[in-house]
C-alpha cells in the first residue's frame, strides 16, 4: 500500500515537487512516452490503483451502480464511495477528464457495451420465491 514518509516536507517544497511533476507530464508528446514515464515512475500496483480510480469515476458518471462497478473492477464499495465523495466535493479535474472522454467515441462505445452486458446478466434477487425465474444463462 502506498505511504508517505513521516518526515514532513515544507509546504513550499511540496508545491515545487508537484509543479515539477506537472511539468514533466506536460512535456510528454504521445501515449508511448506517457506509458514509458508512468511505467518507470509507478509500480504495477500503483498504476492499477490509478486506472481503477479513473474507471470508477467514468462508470459513476455513466450511471453504473456500485454493485456493477464492484463486480467489474473488483473494488470495494468503500473505494467507490470515496471516489463519489471526491466528485461531489468539487472534482473539477474529474469533470474535465469526463468531458474529454465523452468526446472520445471509443470510450463511449466501451461503456455502452458494458451496460448491455449488465442488462443481460442482472442477477436474481438473493431471497424470495421465484428468484431464478427469468434469469438468462450464458454459455
Amino acid at each position: 500500500m502506498p505511504h508517505i514518509s513521516s518526515y514532513a516536507l515544507h509546504a513550499k517544497a511540496v508545491g515545487h515537487l508537484l509543479d515539477k511533476l506537472g511539468r514533466a507530464i506536460e512535456h510528454l508528446k504521445n501515449r508511448a512516452e506517457i506509458n514509458l514515464f508512468f511505467n518507470d515512475l509507478l509500480t504495477p500496483t500503483e498504476r492499477m490503483m490509478l486506472a481503477k480510480r479513473l474507471a470508477i469515476i467514468l462508470m459513476l458518471e455513466k450511471g453504473f451502480t456500485f454493485a456493477q462497478i464492484c463486480s467489474t473492477l473488483k473494488v470495494s464499495e468503500s473505494t467507490i464511495s470515496a471516489m463519489r465523495e471526491r466528485m461531489d466535493r468539487g472534482g473539477t479535474g474529474f469533470h474535465l477528464i469526463i468531458m474529454k472522454f465523452e468526446k472520445d467515441e471509443n470510450a463511449t462505445k466501451f461503456f455502452e457495451n458494458i451496460k448491455k452486458v449488465f442488462e443481460v446478466l442482472t442477477p436474481p434477487p438473493k431471497i424470495g420465491k421465484g428468484r431464478w425465474r427469468g434469469v438468462l444463462y450464458m454459455k
